[in-house]
């Protein structure tokens, strides 16, 4: 019947062969017919029974096609209930036993749903549904100090899929608390691992110290506006400021009417508090007049106060001849009776009774109203029905005594018409107004410092006619003098109005510029100014007063040139350096973001040579290395004194980003994966690095656990990146971390805590260093650190959490360890800019002398607190001692003759003042040599040995050195200059001395002759040379002898 079913029929009928037929049909049937066939070809074999057989097929077709059923695509879903709708069908039949069309399930699951159609066809379909963890938190907040921006909000309560990715409204990316906020409504959206985000929004509100109370004067009575309101500070921080409804300022508004006023106050921590009070006035005072008519002629007519409201006690006072004052007035004739109604307050009121006469004419009043606000051209007409002739007086100014009361203006005007027989009527009008008047405004009589000026009385006129007979809606003037304008409005009303307008004209000037030669004072500007009114006036920015400056050097100056009315213009002008140097700068921009690569480089032209150049950075020199990104500043000082500074910019690229994809693999296996996403690189990515246990060298990450993974990539450029990305098993606990910030930057006192829900109890795992295992990790610098959560089924959440500090701690380096020799200064320094200082020596100041070998402790803080520590070595060393031996002298015979130099074996480094660096030299010249030796610490020894080349005279070297017996002193040794030689036991004879400099040159030569074996005494003289190791030589026939002298 339907497509795919099994209710298909067929049957065979055999015949021939041996008989005993058997029967197998495809469907594994038997007999000789089956109805459980699907469609297409079916066969049946019939057999007899000598085995012999034959097989026949038929087609069998379907009658109906299944109906078509579709649920969708397998879903993963954030959400906590997910409908599932068949396609249409007669009936439905769903695993979870119901039977609609749509479904709404909330936990992970196959469904499954077979329907019927009209044909009685079934057919089925399947969805796997699967829920995340639903993300859901709630907001915590904390109010703000008014303007101080002190709020904060905290995300608790946090469930959903790990890996949470937080955004706040305020710009802050990440963290569970957002800090420093103002008052007013924020939101933050949270993404988890899954993909799944909600958001909540929430408000901050102000929670300020300020407190006050409004205190109220009522007003005294209705309609009166004397009433006050009053704020009195009861808490808050100084100074207030107010601002009242009614526009006061101070914390008193007076002068008020009835009604509720609010008030503004704020203080100087910017908190703002508003409140209102209200402003009481009593009941309005309401009331009837009554009045009785007299009798022509009589006095018995009577007005009274009637219907009184509120209740309560009244005065009254009547200006009636006898000035009554009881509610009633009696004994009245005709005549208009004024009535001042007093409350026990204090309060009054005022109202006009009307008494006429008995049989008095009866009045008929109509008034026309004045056509224009002011025009006085109204009138009011009494018709009276009585006898001729009758008398009329009106209240307006005139007292017209006519029927007919002309040129009033609009107001409530009486009548009194009174008859033949002396009977008396009053009745009352109104004169109204049928249109404003118009309002020109030409604006304040005013000096104008222009040619021309265009005034306009206003818009909203029909009609306009100017002084000078223009009737446009603009007039120009070109002159000065009194202007006026007559308007008119749609009511045909006119209004004037005029002003008085002083024209000046505008100030003009040339100007003279002559530049400064740089670093001197030689520049000028000078002004030739017109126009104007009057007399012209000039005040500089140098304090000059006249028409020009002189002796200025390169700068900007202003003026300000104004007349003797007033008018004035400012310009200013730039005085230029002359012959100063030109600088163009070369920049290298940071090949990478960040880095120090950045170098500049200058080329001077003009100015006067030499330059230097200081960099704003503290460099010397044309060129500059080593810049971060930056604004930076060469100053170019020339050799006359001129200064030019140029200003450049060193830019960076952008940074490299990095997002990490990943799928999260199944509890306890490795199927899953991350994938790398980099932009803003310098060229293509070169190479990528993760951190997994193959060393994966691809954006992609596969085959991979859960964990916390690291991938390092570096672009075309050469410039480096980092990320790490936290990957948890799926269905792994729901972490919430939270850390606290250490104080200092180097501290150590910082905790993190993770919360997990699902799977219980945890195991937890820190990459702190010290591996912690509880759900918080103590002791934490400042970092990035990852725990991992393991719950009873071994699936593994991770999570990161960011430890900062309150404060930077300073830095310190006292530098390397030092060695010196015994008697060498040695100064060690901390340099400045911290807030104190204590080293182990109990010294309290930035630098101190060492005068021992040990270990020296410096303790730094800044002015928040936090500390740092160094400690430097410092290693006395005896002075390494070299020595060349004496000084030496070398005969000349028939050779050349040389002398080797020897410092001695054991040092570390040689330097001999020839430049050698080796342990001996060889030298043929005479002269003073000097050699520096030192040993593995770095303490220098120094010796120096004079070497005179010289002829020898019968005498060998050794006997000369080894000669006994006769003897020679200098005296005194060292001196200046100035010395005597002693001689004593030389055989008589002459005698040569000569003084020898380092050089091997003679600077001396002096002939004695020796008569005596007693002492013989030689003046030398030679304070005109320089001071140094000098050589004295004595030498005679038999004899050669020598002595160093110093000559200081």
């Amino acid at each position: 019947t339907c497509a795919g079913g099994n209710d298909g029929y067929a049957s065979v009928i055999a015949s021939g062969g041996a008989g005993g037929y058997t029967y197998l049909w495809s469907n594994g049937a038997t007999g000789i017919s089956t109805d459980t066939l699907m469609g297409g070809s079916q066969c049946v074999t019939v057999t007899d029974v000598n085995g012999c057989s034959e097989t026949i097929c038929t087609a069998l077709n379907e009658t109906f096609s299944l109906p078509v059923v579709d649920l969708g695509n397998d879903t993963l879903l954030c959400d906590t209930i997910f409908t599932i709708t068949s396609s249409s069908a007669v009936s439905y039949a769903w695993n979870t036993l119901e039977n609609t069309q749509s479904i709404d399930v909330q936990t992970s699951g196959t469904y499954t749903v077979t329907v019927t159609d009209s044909n009685g066809c079934e057919n089925s379909n399947d969805i796997v549904v699967n829920f995340n963890p639903y993300l859901n938190f709630e907001i915590d907040t904390d109010s703000t100090l008014c303007a101080s921006a002190t709020g904060s909000a905290s995300i608790v309560n946090l469930t959903g899929g790990g890996g949470y990715i937080v955004n706040w409204s305020n710009g802050q990316i990440g963290g569970i608390t957002a800090s420093g906020l103002a008052y007013g409504a924020y939101s933050v959206s949270i993404t988890d691992a899954n993909g799944c985000e909600a958001t909540e929004s929430f408000f901050i509100y102000n929670d300020t110290d300020l407190e006050f109370a409004l205190n109220a004067t009522d007003v005294s009575c209705f309609g009166a506006n004397d009433g006050q309101a009053t704020v009195a500070i009861l808490d808050g921080t100084a100074p207030f400021t107010y601002s009242w409804s009614n526009g006061t300022s101070n914390d008193t508004a007076s002068n008020l009417i009835g009604g509720t006023y609010s008030v503004t106050v704020s203080d100087s921590n910017g908190c703002e508090v508003i409140d209102s009070i209200a402003i009481n006035e009593p009941d309005q005072v309401t009331y009837s007049i009554a009045t009785s008519d007299a009798n022509c002629g009589a006095n018995d007519g009577f007005a009274a106060v009637t219907n009184v409201s509120p209740a309560g006690v009244y005065t009254y006072a009547w200006n009636d001849p006898s000035l009554q004052t009881t509610d009633t007035a009696s004994a009245l004739a005709a005549g208009v009776y004024q009535v001042v109604v007093t409350t026990a307050n204090g309060c009054s009121d005022s109202s006009i009774a009307i008494v006429s006469n008995i049989n008095a004419p009866a009045l008929a009043m109509s008034a026309i109203d004045e056509t224009c606000e002011g025009s006085e051209n109204g009138s009011a007409l009494v018709a009276a029905t009585s006898a001729s002739p009758l008398t009329y007086m009106w209240s307006d100014a005139m007292m017209q005594t006519t029927d007919t009361a002309s040129g009033l203006g609009a107001a409530l005007y009486f009548v009194t018409v009174t008859d033949t027989f002396g009977c008396i009527a009053i009745d009352t009008v109104t004169v109204n107004t049928l249109s404003p008047l118009p309002m020109p405004n030409l604006g304040p009589d005013s000096l104008v410092c222009e040619t021309n000026v265009d005034l306009t009385p206003g818009a909203g006129f029909t009609t306009y006619l100017w002084s000078d007979g223009s009737n446009s809606d603009t007039l120009n003037i070109t002159t000065s003098g009194i202007y006026s304008v007559t308007v008119s409005n749609a009511g045909g009303c006119e209004n004037v109005d005029s002003v008085n307008i002083t024209l000046s004209t505008p100030i003009t000037f040339t100007s003279t510029i002559n530049n400064s030669s740089c670093s001197q004072n030689t520049g000028s500007v000078t002004l030739v100014a017109s126009g104007g009114t009057g007399t012209i006036g000039y005040a500089w920015s140098t304090g000059d007063t006249i028409a020009g400056i002189a002796n200025v050097g390169a700068g900007n100056y202003l003026v300000t040139i104004s007349d003797s009315v007033g008018c004035s213009v400012e310009a200013d002008f730039d005085v230029d350096n002359i012959n100063a140097p030109a600088v163009a700068i070369t920049t290298v921009d940071l090949s990478c973001f960040g880095d120090n690569s950045g170098a500049a480089s200058s080329t001077v032209t003009g100015g006067t040579a030499p330059f230097t150049y200081t960099w704003s950075n503290g460099s010397i020199g044309s060129s500059v290395n080593g810049l971060a990104a930056g604004n930076y500043d060469l100053t170019i000082v020339d050799d006359s004194g001129c200064v030019v500074i140029e200003p450049f910019t060193i830019t960076e690229p952008n940074e490299i980003n990095i997002s990490i994809s990943f799928v999260q693999p199944a509890c306890g296996d490795s199927n899953g994966s991350a994938l790398a996403t980099v932009t803003n690189t310098q060229g293509p990515i070169s190479t990528y690095l993760w951190d997994d246990l193959l060393s994966t060298t691809t954006a992609n990450l596969d085959t991979i656990p859960a964990g916390f993974y690291t991938v390092s990539v570096t672009d075309s450029a050469g410039c480096e990146a980092s990320q790490g990305v936290a990957i948890s098993n799926f269905g792994a606990a729901i972490l919430a971390t939270t850390a606290t910030d250490n104080n200092c930057s180097n501290e150590n006192t910082a905790f993190a805590t993770v919360a997990a829900i699902g799977g219980a109890p945890f195991t937890f795992e820190w990459n702190d260093g010290l591996a912690q295992t509880g759900d918080t990790a103590f002791n934490l610098f400042n970092g990035i650190y990852a725990v991992s959560v393991i719950d009873t089924a071994g699936c593994i959440a991770i999570d990161v959490v960011n430890v900062g500090s309150t404060f930077d701690a300073p830095t310190l380096n006292l530098g390397n360890d030092v060695n010196a020799c015994i008697g060498a200064e040695v100064i060690l320094t901390a340099g400045g800019g911290y807030a104190s200082y204590s080293w182990n020596t109990g010294a309290s100041t930035p630098s101190i002398v060492a005068a021992l070998s040990q270990a020296y402790d410096l303790t730094v803080s800044n002015t928040a607190g936090c500390f740092a520590s160094d400690t430097i070595n410092v290693q006395f060393v005896t002075q390494p001692i070299v020595d060349l031996g004496p000084d030496t002298i070398v005969c000349i015979d028939d050779f050349n003759p040389t002398i080797t130099l020897d410092a001695g074996e054991g040092f570390n480094f040689y330097e001999w003042s020839t430049n050698d660096t080796t342990q001996t030299i060889d030298v043929s010249t005479g002269g003073a040599y000097t050699v520096s030796v030192s040993e593995f610490v770095g303490c220098f020894g120094s010796d120096q040995v004079i070497v005179v080349f010289d002829t020898c005279v019968n005498v060998t070297v050794d006997n000369i050195l080894n000669a006994s017996g006769p003897s020679i002193a200098i005296y005194p040794n060292p001196n200046r200059g100035l010395f005597t030689i002693e001689s004593k036991g030389l055989p008589l004879g002459d005698y040569q001395i000569k003084i020898m400099n380092a050089s091997g040159q003679s600077i001396i030569n002096k002939q004695i002759r020796i008569t005596g074996s007693a002492s013989n005494l030689t003046e030398i003289d030679v304070q005109s040379k320089a001071r140094g190791l000098y050589m004295m030589i004595l030498e005679g026939e038999s004899i050669r002898m020598d002595q160093r002298v110093i000559i200081q």
